[in-house]
């Protein structure tokens, strides 16, 4: 299946992999879960970017950047 990318803006600026400097990413919503947190009934999610050219993982709680869906320029 082929994934469409993305990019993100963090604070205001274009965020780039801290392993190779590429711009574009896979994104996914990843459940955090702590040790008894199912007692508690508390779910937070996280953003995981992963580099689409090298494969670094970053993570981010989403309320901090906005995501940019990456579109093709017309030809």
């Amino acid at each position: 299946m082929d994934e469409k990318t993305v990019q993100l803006n963090l604070l205001g600026k274009a965020f780039v992999c801290t392993v190779c400097a590429h711009d574009e990413f896979r994104r996914r919503c990843v459940e955090l879960k702590a040790p008894g947190s199912s007692f508690l009934k508390t779910k937070e999610n996280a953003v995981v970017l992963v580099c689409s050219k090298c494969g670094y993982v970053h993570w981010f709680m989403p309320e901090l950047g906005s995501f940019e869906a990456r579109t093709e320029p017309d030809v």
